[in-house]
């Protein structure tokens, strides 16, 4: 966003990192930067959000009606109810999902970013820019290959981890 900013506005970023700026102005950056994250979040969620839809799918359309009609969110509640550490690994293999899909969009941010600063400002840096801009734009398209992978690997485990209950469930009852 600062290289949008700066690139219309005609500012060199070079003229803007010499500078020396006081720790309080890390307090501000941090809530803006903090925020900024939010956004991300839950633009990337709302833009990838069909195609986890479509993952989804695929991996109960592969179970073959093995189990009875059951929503995620209800497999979900089931596993934290009967397993704290199956639980907290579905929570933890969220949270990498969310950190991968922000970092799709951070890295397109950051590709169009680089771009519209070169091409409002002539730097003697160009080269470089286009040089990062390539590898961040690179690094987009590996984020969102890792995130289709991961996403699928998700609800793979969620199933497997509420049949596997169930099943040790039904043991029990039966003993």
């Amino acid at each position: 966003m600062i290289l949008i900013v700066f690139g219309i506005g005609g500012v060199e970023l070079e003229s803007v990192l010499e500078k020396e700026y006081s720790n309080l102005f890390l307090f501000p950056i941090s809530g803006i930067a903090y925020i900024f994250g939010i956004l991300i979040d839950r633009t990337g969620y709302q833009l990838l959000r069909k195609r986890e839809g479509k993952n989804m799918a695929m991996v109960f359309e592969n179970q073959n009606d093995k189990h009875e009609q059951v929503t995620i969110q209800q497999m979900i509640i089931f596993i934290a109810h009967s397993s704290e550490r199956l639980s907290s690994k579905i929570d933890y293999n969220r949270s990498r999902l969310r950190l991968c899909r922000s970092w799709i969009l951070n890295f397109l941010l950051i590709t169009i970013s680089i771009i519209v600063y070169l091409i409002c400002i002539k730097t003697k840096h160009s080269g470089t820019l286009v040089v990062v801009s390539v590898v961040s734009l690179i690094l987009c398209i590996s984020s969102y290959a890792i995130w289709s992978i991961l996403s699928k690997d998700y609800y793979i485990n969620i199933i497997s981890s509420y049949n596997n209950l169930k099943a040790m469930e039904a043991n029990n009852k039966k003993v």
